[in-house]
């Protein structure tokens, strides 16, 4: 994969450390505070839940879907920063020395489950151990129990994140056959021209853009009514 290497800023500083990759920089932000000496975390700038993913890994890709963005969401940055970032998370992870382990973070929700798979794909080259740290199956093993609606690891605060690295670091990485499997769905993915996914029974699915219309206007409603 070529990757524009103008407006580059932070690569790996500590090659020979361990890699932690998780969508939304804020989340990264709570991972490298609860977890002391945390060196690499790279935190990917972006919402994989809407906007489009047609061949992402590409430049062409990541122009339609920059377009489609801003064209559509307001986020409060400009697309010049947007696209420096995105640009800078590909750069991160392409710098990613073979012999560390790489953690992947993720709950059940279509933006996190999206971007493991775009993350993978972009790591498809990489012969490291992947571990992979689901945070929705971690909360219910550890807090709760299996009656959650809706989970994000942004939810979380940074001493629960380091609770469940400590208590899962050492457990199995990821297989072959499981890193192929995930290859192929971000493969189908990568080929949709849909704009937003939901998390439905175990996989991501294409909603139509008015799927969440009758929720807000209900949400509306009611913050109307309280006050």
């Amino acid at each position: 994969m070529h990757i524009h290497k103008t407006h580059q800023t932070n690569r790996i500083e500590h090659p020979s450390q361990p890699v932690h990759i998780i969508t939304s920089e804020s989340v990264a932000g709570s991972l490298r505070v609860g977890i002391y000496g945390l060196k690499n975390v790279i935190g990917f700038p972006d919402a994989f839940s809407v906007g489009p993913l047609w061949k992402l890994d590409e430049k062409t890709g990541q122009d339609a879907r920059k377009e489609w963005l801003f064209a559509n969401i307001n986020s409060g940055e400009t697309a010049d920063d947007y696209a420096n970032k995105f640009r800078n998370a590909l750069l991160q992870i392409e710098d990613i020395s073979q012999d560390v382990p790489i953690y992947l973070w993720f709950g059940d929700n279509a933006e996190e489950q999206t971007g493991l798979r775009f993350y993978l794909n972009l790591l498809r080259e990489k012969k490291n151990e992947i571990f992979l740290l689901n945070t929705t199956q971690l909360y219910k093993k550890y807090f709760a129990g299996d009656d959650l609606a809706f989970f994000h690891t942004g939810l979380l605060d940074s001493k629960i994140l380091k609770r469940f690295f400590e208590e899962e670091k050492d457990n199995e990485g990821l297989t072959e056959e499981q890193r192929i499997d995930y290859l192929e769905e971000w493969n189908i993915l990568s080929e949709t021209t849909e704009v937003l996914r939901v998390w439905n029974d175990g996989r991501i699915a294409a909603a139509p853009e008015d799927y969440y219309d009758a929720l807000i206007l209900e949400t509306v409603k009611k913050l109307h009514k309280s006050r």
